[in-house]
């Protein structure tokens, strides 16, 4: 009998989770400069084992942070490591409320026997976006990284050009619905793709610098680690996983973490353009190429 999956936890269990109500502008800051430095030295030190941010808006825009504490006896340290970091932001009032709160799995979304997974990928990817945003120059630059490292994700689950032209093909279509596009949206969408067809090519078929590389062919392997724990499991299961589903929710919160604002619009033009690359590639391609598996098999 497989055992039963928890689903919430609340201060004093393994998972910790904050939310930190801030402005974009100083989110940047705190994640890059004030989070990301705890953060690794509570790995470095065995304290936790993975966190995972996203940007979220209710009443107000806030930050929501969670972390896996391995021992519960390591807590306090924990709770006590971030008080010091987050109060200089509470006394000049860029962080204008802290709260915990209990963490819900989204289990029916990421899977029963793989929410473990899932929380590696949101780690992984946590930490990329942490890596980019203290880089980012400009929006320009932002949405072409987005591109580029949605692109080397897919890559850990062996997509073909095919696959990837599909499979946001249908993204695509279910945004332009949600977006009430029409014809002439399409068509300014179209002229903007075009435009910054040269940005896009250079981005996606050249090295851009060594730096970037190799956090890029970190960021595969370590997806690649994962998604062969998920296909074992995959195999094993009863009822399959809905793979396209599963990663759309992935990509989907990739653009949340990229994004400070507008992330659903981002997101649009982010697959729109994603469509129209692949569909130029594939259109580039003289003989059909059989299409691979969806997700690395042993």
């Amino acid at each position: 009998m497989t055992p039963k999956v928890q689903r919430y936890f609340f201060i004093g269990s393994e998972w910790l989770y904050y939310k930190l109500y801030m402005g974009s502008r100083i989110s940047d800051i705190f994640l890059t400069k004030t989070l990301t430095p705890i953060a690794n030295q509570l790995l470095e030190e065995n304290v936790i084992d993975k966190w995972f941010f996203i940007n979220y808006k209710d009443t107000e825009r806030h930050v929501r942070i969670r972390f896996r504490v391995l021992d519960p006896q390591n807590l306090n340290y924990v709770i006590q490591s971030l008080h010091k970091a987050i109060l200089p932001y509470i006394n000049d009032k860029t962080i204008k409320k802290v709260v915990t709160d209990t963490y819900k799995r989204e289990l029916e979304r990421y899977g029963n026997e793989t929410i473990d997974e899932s929380e590696s990928i949101f780690f992984i990817n946590s930490r990329l976006i942490v890596y980019l945003i203290s880089r980012v120059t400009n929006d320009n630059q932002r949405w072409l990284w987005g591109i580029k490292t949605i692109d080397t994700f897919l890559d850990a689950w062996n997509m073909s050009v095919i696959q990837k032209r599909d499979f946001f093909e249908g993204l695509k279509k279910d945004f332009d619905q949600e977006m009430g596009a029409n014809t002439d949206i399409n068509r300014q969408l179209s002229k903007k793709f075009r435009n910054n067809r040269s940005d896009i090519n250079q981005i996606m078929d050249q090295n851009t610098n060594e730096e970037f590389d190799m956090v890029l062919q970190n960021y595969l392997e370590e997806n690649k680690r994962v998604v062969s724990q998920i296909a074992r499991k995959n195999k094993g299961m009863k009822t399959k996983l809905d793979l396209p589903d599963l990663l759309s929710s992935y990509i989907h919160m990739h653009c949340n973490r990229l994004f400070k604002s507008n992330q659903r619009l981002n997101e649009w033009v982010l697959y729109n353009y994603l469509y129209q690359y692949y569909r130029s590639k594939a259109a580039q391609m003289k003989n059909s190429v059989p299409k691979k598996v969806l997700i690395a098999q042993e």
